[in-house]
């Protein structure tokens, strides 16, 4: 059994501690910021790196250096692109949400862009990411961040609180309850 709450209920509101309803202001600016200045410092940096490298082993081992990680990059791309491939497949046979194969996927697809950009130190990112150690921690991170994200946008209510219940009745049917706090205990106040 639901009940619907019009927006003039007393007691009915946005949920959480400062909710106000108001839409929090953008913050695209520092974005582009950030996105600029790596921009301008990210082949800067590559090419400081590739003359630093090339200067203290020489030019041809450098070269087999920088041959030698995208192999193995586009080695480990093929096995945990595979690997993600055949989870999300696994995921959906089960018939469950893929909320982490899709966040180690996601992963995997990063790393092949950053494979993609020439240079030294994303390649070396790129391998990092791919690590099987690393993988799954950023694959956490990555979730719960767009699930914080989706929440907050979506506006989720996790806590609803209703002034007065009615008394129960043999024509209201079962109990109601007058607060239903959904949010994790450590959430709670």
């Amino acid at each position: 059994m639901s009940a619907v709450f019009p927006p003039s209920s007393p007691g009915v509101g946005p949920a959480g501690p400062g909710a106000t309803g108001r839409r929090t202001p953008r913050r695209g600016r520092p974005r582009l910021m950030l996105f600029v200045a790596l921009a301008v410092l990210l082949p800067v940096l590559e090419i400081a790196a590739l003359v630093a490298t090339g200067r203290a082993i020489g030019v041809l081992p450098t070269i087999l250096v920088l041959l030698a990680v995208s192999v193995l990059g586009l080695w480990l791309i093929k096995r945990e692109g595979l690997s993600s491939w055949r989870s999300l497949r696994q995921a959906g046979r089960e018939g469950r949400v893929p909320t982490q194969e899709v966040a180690n996927a996601a992963v995997v697809l990063g790393a092949g862009a950053l494979f993609l950009l020439p240079g030294f130190l994303t390649d070396v990112l790129a391998v990092i990411l791919l690590l099987p150690v690393v993988r799954p921690a950023v694959a956490r991170f990555l979730q719960r961040s767009v699930e914080q994200r989706v929440a907050a946008r979506v506006g989720i209510v996790r806590s609803v609180r209703v002034d007065s219940v009615p008394p129960r009745t043999q024509e209201t049917g079962p109990l109601e309850l007058g607060h239903l706090d959904l949010r994790p205990r450590a959430e709670r106040d």
